[in-house]
């Protein structure tokens, strides 16, 4: 039995109870489809992946595993959150929405 942290988080539509992660195992990067991502969902997937190789690396290390190691290193390489061409235009996007509904409510 493991006693994990609980704590909350803030957000614009109200509080949620957040945890630790249980598991660490990498996420398959070919499944994702990161430009439908927002840069602070890209920023939690990075940190996740980097406490992956931080807790799990080393155990496989001290075994002689390099073909486990290099296999983990390989699905978990930081994805930078504004390196796409599509997300850039979904964020330029939304705040034109934004901002045409700034302009409408003013008029």
């Amino acid at each position: 039995m493991q006693i994990l942290s609980k704590y909350l988080l803030r957000r614009n539509i109200g509080q949620f109870v957040g945890f630790d992660p249980v598991t660490m195992v990498p996420f398959e990067p070919k499944l994702i489809d990161f430009s439908l991502m927002h840069p602070e969902q890209i920023a939690w997937y990075n940190s996740y992946n980097a406490l992956v190789v931080e807790k799990v690396v080393p155990h496989f290390r001290e075994r002689q595993r390099q073909d486990v190691v290099d296999w983990i290193l390989s699905k978990t390489e930081r994805v930078d959150p504004f390196g796409n061409a599509a997300g850039e235009a979904k964020r330029l996007s939304f705040a034109l929405i934004a901002l045409s509904a700034l302009v409408c409510c003013l008029v």
